[in-house]
């Protein structure tokens, strides 16, 4: 029998996610990452709360580091993962980790029922939340 460690609203997340338009370019954009710490930056419509896609450090080291990309002129959504999977805070953690697995990534966008940016949930978040609550 599974666990399911909770709801992602038991988890304790990021209070700010990192944003940006598909427009930006990717050096900016990597600017932000490193000032911010932080390995991903959701890309969002012009009202600021759709989701479009997500950047993250893997998608630059897979899909830029090593192509000759000019990262002064290219920009983030010609590159971000499009439409990412997304869960709700009302979601199973076991379902973050399923998910996470499956798709070989680090980051899940969470979103409330209207679609609209809450959070991002990290494996780190993930991995706190259960060794704090359950081992």
């Amino acid at each position: 029998m599974s666990k399911s460690f909770g709801k992602i609203s038991e988890v304790v997340l990021p209070e700010t996610v990192k944003t940006c338009n598909a427009d930006l370019t990717i050096s900016e954009c990597l600017q932000i990452m490193q000032k911010s710490a932080t390995g991903c930056i959701v890309i969002v419509g012009p009202c600021g709360k759709k989701v479009s896609g997500i950047f993250t450090e893997r998608d630059y080291i897979r899909k830029i580091a090593s192509n000759a990309i000019d990262i002064d002129i290219s920009t983030v959504g010609e590159h971000m993962t499009h439409n990412p999977v997304s869960l709700k805070e009302s979601d199973e953690v076991v379902s973050a980790l399923v998910k996470m697995r499956m798709g070989k990534f680090r980051h899940i966008v969470v979103v409330d029922d209207n679609k609209d940016l809450k959070s991002v949930l990290s494996i780190r978040e993930i991995s706190e939340h259960i060794i704090d609550n359950y081992l």
